[in-house]
This record gives structure tokens, C-alpha cells and sequence, in this order.
């Protein structure tokens, strides 16, 4: 069974690797009673290639993103509606960890370097998600998570203006 899977799956990589014509060529016109040789070739190559492709797509999306993603039988315009679909699902995660970023707070059950760890990664999945937020900002939201027996940290902290980078934090 896991064989028939492989071939299967080696099968379908050859085919869209082989026929990714329709993501290269713009889709020809339907064809009429006066379309050429030449031009009902050139449409079936591109019919196969782009049926190929959206059967290779389908094949590998998972089926609870399929169904979220509209319909099309057009293989370049199904791609371009699954990165739609997983740009509104990058807002949606940087909202979340905007949240999260904003709302930590120290609570003493871990060290104070996990809780500082924690929000520099926070602050690291943004930027990898075009939200670049800079080190003094950074570094104040750490300091506001602080309960109030760390005031005089914090005071010291921001009196000392060569201290303002994390590594140091």
C-alpha cells in the first residue's frame, strides 16, 4: 500500500513537473469551428497541463484548508486564491501575537530571562511576519510586563541611557 502511495505520489510530482505549462503561457482562447491545428494543439496541451496541475494542488493541500479556499478550474487562479487565503490568516496571526506581546505579564512562576525569552520570540514571529518592531520599544513593553517590586530596576534602567539594548536587559 505504501508503495502504490509512493509511485503514486512520484507519478503526480513527474506530471505537474513536466506540465507546468499553464503557469507559464496565458490560458488560450476557447476554441472555435476555424481554430487551426496549431491552436487545438496549443489548447490541449494547456487543458492537460493546467487539469494536471489542479489535480496536483488539490492532492496536496490538506482538506480543512481546501475547503476554505474558493473554487476554480483554473490552476493559476486557485493558487492565487490559497495565498489569499493564507495572507488573511497572517493578519490574523499577527493580531494574536500582538495580543499576546501586549497583554504579558511577569508572574513570577518562571525566571525573569524565560519571561524576557519569551517576548523577544514573540517580538521575532512578528518581524518574520513584516512587523519589525524596534529595540527601545521592545525593551519598554519588557519593562511595563514588570510587577511593581522591579520599580527600582526599572528606574535605574531608565536613568542609565547606555543601557538601552536587550543584550543587557
Amino acid at each position: 500500500m505504501a508503495d502504490a502511495q509512493a509511485i503514486g505520489s512520484f507519478s503526480s510530482v513527474n506530471a505537474v513537473v513536466n506540465h507546468d505549462y499553464c503557469f507559464r503561457i496565458t490560458k488560450p482562447a476557447d476554441l472555435t469551428d476555424d481554430s487551426t491545428p496549431a491552436e487545438k494543439a496549443l489548447h490541449k496541451k494547456w487543458t492537460r497541463s493546467n487539469h494536471l496541475c489542479l489535480l496536483f494542488i488539490k492532492k496536496t493541500i490538506g482538506k480543512t484548508i481546501k475547503g476554505s479556499i474558493p473554487e476554480s478550474d483554473d490552476a493559476k487562479t486557485y493558487l492565487t486564491n490559497v495565498e489569499k487565503r493564507f495572507a488573511l490568516a497572517d493578519k490574523s496571526l499577527v493580531g494574536t501575537l500582538m495580543e499576546k506581546l501586549v497583554s504579558m505579564k511577569y508572574n513570577g512562576s518562571s525566571g525573569i530571562g524565560q519571561h524576557v525569552c519569551e517576548m523577544v520570540n514573540l517580538a521575532v514571529e512578528l518581524e518574520k511576519l513584516n512587523q519589525k518592531m524596534n529595540e527601545p520599544f521592545l525593551i519598554e513593553m519588557i519593562l511595563q510586563s514588570l510587577p511593581d517590586k522591579f520599580e527600582p530596576f526599572k528606574i535605574h534602567r531608565n536613568m542609565n541611557d547606555n543601557d538601552q539594548d536587550l543584550n543587557t536587559l
